[in-house]
């Protein structure tokens, strides 16, 4: 099944736990650990751990939690592991995000909240996009430990066309896909980024702390 979890991760996240939370987690058998996994995460992979009803808890420590780990994207990247650490950790002390139980190399530790991810489909209601729209001008007004430079989109589309225009190979003998290929190349992608940049340059907009990638 989708959501079975391997003996190997459910020791793993039954140790993080244990290590993080402390409390009635210390006395946990580990035949009494509950790992379920989460759908919706992109890149991350994520797990409900909770504890028995019939144990009780010895003081703050909670009953269930959200164990993320993380993926290949952000694993590869060291840079980008320090600085999402590091946002969450404000985002939770500020109230604007889950609390934070734990962070270790690979993942982190979360208060667990009961809810689903959004489809595109809700995402397009005037109702819901206004409530997105309203949570991400509380965070447009934040001031954040980060670089103040506007650098993360240009960089990642230079970063795409380079992969795009020159790593092309005609090797195929597939024609229509040789056509399509020509297609995309007659777009003229170069020109129209350093457009981009020109006009993005002459707009004045404030550089604000954003999530940049808003989707379900």
């Amino acid at each position: 099944m989708a959501n079975e979890v391997s003996e190997e991760m459910r020791s793993r996240g039954f140790q993080i736990c244990k290590d993080f939370l402390g409390g009635c987690w210390n006395r946990l058998e580990p035949q009494e650990f509950h790992i379920e996994r989460i759908k919706g995460g992109m890149s991350n992979m994520m797990y409900m751990c909770s504890i028995p009803e019939h144990t009780k808890t010895e003081g703050e420590e909670p009953r269930k939690v959200l164990l993320r780990i993380y993926g290949q994207i952000i694993q590869e990247n060291p840079e980008t592991v320090v600085t999402d650490s590091v946002i969450y950790s404000l985002l939770a002390e500020k109230g604007m995000g889950p609390k934070l139980h734990g962070v270790f190399t690979g993942g982190r530790v979360e208060e667990y909240l009961k809810s689903h991810h959004l489809s595109a489909s809700s995402l397009r209601k005037c109702d819901i996009s206004l409530a997105c729209a309203k949570v991400m001008a509380g965070f447009h007004k934040l001031r954040m430990p980060l670089i103040k430079q506007p650098r993360w989109l240009f960089d990642t589309i230079t970063r795409y066309l380079d992969d795009a225009l020159n790593n092309i190979s005609f090797k195929s003998d597939d024609s229509e896909e040789c056509q399509k290929l020509q297609k995309v190349l007659s777009f003229g992608l170069a020109s129209e980024f350093q457009y981009l940049k020109k006009l993005c340059s002459k707009v004045h907009s404030p550089v604000v702390f954003c999530h940049n990638d808003l989707q379900e």
